[in-house]
């Protein structure tokens, strides 16, 4: 090669190195304090990463010693004297960013196929490596410097951007780096896995990290895309070491991201919360089947001022009247105003202080979400008007009847979004109906005809399709009886296992019902587990005076109270017990 075509192409590839060094420079400024928050899972669909709009090349100091800084002013000096150096670089060509498909998911495979024409931007080094983050179980998450002691990662991802290396050579050594860091932080006694997925570019709350911020809008779909979670964990199990998947949780995810271009800012991320919950069951599921026993959500927005809807979509329910209580209107709330139930269990009551409206659905999205799970039916539940009336502390300048048909118009509201969504099983509870029945008799007949009128306007839209339940709990309802025939719910649930069996009683001095009737096999107030035969004894008993068409099997009340373990022993007894005395009825005809 001549000295001057040599020069020519010297001149020619300036430009080139000066806008890669400005492209590394750019790089590793997001990358140099990667080790100091966990994240590269990449377990979820989410937009490429791009640069930032206000991003310039020119804001960032190049050394005036760089050999390619000093072809660069060479090439332009020689430009003014030579116009066969004045070639434009057509804009479909620019070799400084390359065109992202901003509606794709993040999968890094097609980012590592080289490209002669349009380059893409590179996935960063944690994106390959996955952060060396470790969250053993009961310790504190911690961070492991991950691009290796010699930046080994560093200087393999630059040889593949030069076309030094290939696409596997880049893997190879990403993979050589976790299984070293991998084992030395399990030879220390830690264990764990990687951790939170890197999501325009700006800093993780108080801190010099940056993060890629997603771009979404109401007509965004996401779908498990990248399965890096797994496949790090099966590395690191194929090691012999245990670790703890780290993702970050959905709805941080949501509240950390914002609205794409075109989309209204007043779209709310939130309401995207239903649409991303089905990819975070897909990882967890594959997690699991991969051998993982414990996978750990990050939700680091809980450390922000947050509104209260934002809140809610962290909310599990809680009290079965304060969870409502706070999603309506004229309720207020104590923050320790904490009133015992029974045992240790405390309840917050509410103050009913003006006119009770529901402003949005208080439990459709997480009643849709449970039925789209399953194809059986899913039970929609709520607390009715006069359990939230009697376990409140009511205002005292109208008749409590009048507030409590203002609930029951809620409740009503909500039913309706319920069976429109789909839920075809609803129970409104009205375990507190018989402890607002006055002492004297001779006003007992007034309570019970706007009590029972107040759960029927919460069920009087709906759809003879749709089945009605309650449930009520720990009372005497022998006098009560009738009125609770009256409420005209398709099954009701009544406690039986603590009262001696008191309600058959009534049955079998020839009270007739004719709806569907389930009272409860077994205690769930005790962690004690009652066994298959005891509760077949306990059906049994039942058989003798309730048609089989009509009794149903279940537990007392809820099961929140108890254990796991313990619900599913249970839980497992029950079936059981069913299923045996199905097989011997149907044997018997």
């Amino acid at each position: 090669m001549s000295k001057g075509t040599s020069k020519m192409s010297k001149l020619m590839k300036a430009p080139l190195r000066a806008l890669s060094r400005a492209r590394d420079f750019y790089v590793n400024s997001m990358t140099g304090c990667a080790g100091k928050v966990p994240y590269g899972s990449g377990s979820m669909g989410c937009p490429a990463a791009i640069p930032p709009r206000s991003f310039s090349y020119s804001e960032h100091r190049i050394s005036a010693s760089d050999d390619d800084l000093r072809e660069l002013i060479r090439a332009a000096s020689l430009s003014r004297r030579s116009p066969a150096l004045q070639t434009p670089v057509k804009r479909s060509q620019s070799v400084a960013v390359g065109r992202i498909d901003e509606d794709s998911p993040c999968d890094f495979q097609d980012e590592l196929r080289p490209s002669s024409l349009e380059p893409r931007l590179s996935p960063e080094p944690s994106h390959l490596l996955g952060t060396a983050s470790f969250s053993a179980k009961k310790k504190d998450g911690i961070t492991y410097p991950h691009m290796g002691p010699k930046r080994e990662l560093k200087f393999a991802l630059e040889s593949f951007w030069d076309g030094k290396s290939s696409a596997e050579d880049l893997q190879k050594v990403a993979a050589d780096l976790r299984s070293s860091i991998w084992k030395q932080m399990a030879d220390a006694g830690i264990k764990g896995n990687a951790s939170l997925p890197a999501m325009e570019m700006t800093k993780w709350f108080d801190i010099n990290y940056h993060f890629i911020v997603p771009e979404l809008g109401p007509d965004t779909k996401f779908s498990h895309s990248s399965h890096k979670a797994v496949s790090e964990y099966k590395e690191a199990k194929a090691l012999g070491i245990d670790t703890v998947p780290v993702l970050i949780g959905p709805v941080s995810y949501l509240l950390l991201s914002k609205p794409a271009k075109g989309v209204e800012k007043s779209f709310s991320l939130l309401s995207l919360l239903e649409k991303v919950l089905p990819v975070y069951k897909e990882v967890i599921a594959e997690l699991k089947a991969a051998g993982a026993s414990w996978i750990q959500f990050d939700e680091p927005t809980l450390v922000m001022d947050l509104h209260s809807h934002q809140l809610q979509a962290f909310t599990e329910r809680n009290d079965m009247v304060e969870y409502f209580g706070e999603q309506l209107s004229g309720f207020a709330f104590t923050v320790n105003g904490w009133v015992q139930s029974y045992g240790s269990r405390c309840v917050k009551p509410p103050i009913i202080y003006g006119d009770v409206s529901r402003p949005k659905a208080m439990t459709v999205f997480w009643s849709s979400m449970a039925q789209s799970m399953t194809p059986r039916p899913m039970k929609g539940m709520l607390t009715g008007p006069v359990t939230i009336l009697n376990w409140s502390f009511v205002r005292n300048n109208q008749p409590r009847f009048e507030t409590c048909y203002q609930i029951a118009l809620a409740i009503k509201d909500e039913v309706e979004d319920l069976e429109a969504a789909g839920i075809h099983v609803i129970q409104i509870d009205e375990a507190a109906l018989r402890e607002g029945l006055q002492l004297r008799k001779s006003e007992q007949s007034f309570y019970l005809d706007w009590a029972v009128h107040s759960f029927r306007i919460t069920n009087c839209g709906v759809q003879d399709t749709t089945q009605i339940h309650t449930h009520m709990c720990y009372s005497n309802f022998n006098d009560i009886i009738h009125s609770i025939i009256d409420m005209d719910a398709d099954v009701i649930t009544i406690e039986n296992s603590r009262s001696d069996e008191k309600l058959l009683y009534l049955f079998r001095e020839g009270v007739k019902y004719g709806a569907g009737i389930r009272p409860c096999v077994y205690d769930i107030h005790s962690p004690r587990i009652p066994s298959t035969e005891e509760i077949t004894d306990r059906i049994n008993k039942m058989l003798v005076v309730l048609e089989t068409n009509i009794l149903w099997v279940n537990p007392d009340c809820g099961l929140k109270t108890r254990k796991y373990p313990e619900v599913k022993h249970a839980l497992t007894n029950m079936v059981s017990a069913a299923k045996i005395l199905r097989k011997e009825l149907a044997s018997a005809k």
